[in-house]
């Protein structure tokens, strides 16, 4: 008989261990009991500006942490991540968007100087059901 586990439970699973997630470039470290709080927290914020299962949220984060905080607070609501290469050009953005169907998007604003906040307001800009989200 085999057991199915979500990624929540995987994650309770081994809060107990002395594992670490850290950011190569930064060297910026955290235990998995502090990223399943912090991804609790993000996911009430996540809900309570209107994502529901079912609903995709687009990643255009650099490989961090926060990364992976927010990917575990989407999954968590039933929420889809849609990771997007921070190196797409805003049109290659507004085609992943708008065939993915994210309702929102997660992004460094200001990640290499490459103003993506900016970026993710235009492709963003006139859909009635988008939301934005800028971390």
């Amino acid at each position: 008989m085999s057991h199915e586990s979500t990624i929540q439970d995987l994650l309770a699973d081994e809060v107990s261990s002395e594992s670490r997630i850290v950011e190569a470039e930064t060297g910026r470290t955290m235990d998995l009991p502090a990223l399943r709080d912090q991804a609790a927290r993000v996911a009430r914020g996540l809900h309570d500006l209107g994502l529901r299962p079912g609903d995709r949220l687009a990643l255009l984060l650099p490989n961090t942490i926060d990364w992976y905080v927010l990917h575990f607070a989407a999954a968590s609501l039933g929420v889809l991540t849609v990771p997007i290469n921070t190196r797409y050009t805003q049109s290659e953005i507004e085609g992943v968007r708008r065939r993915s169907g994210s309702r929102a998007v997660a992004v460094d604003a200001e990640f290499m100087g490459l103003n993506l906040g900016g970026i993710v307001e235009s492709v963003m800009h006139g859909h009635e059901t988008a939301l934005e989200v800028v971390i």
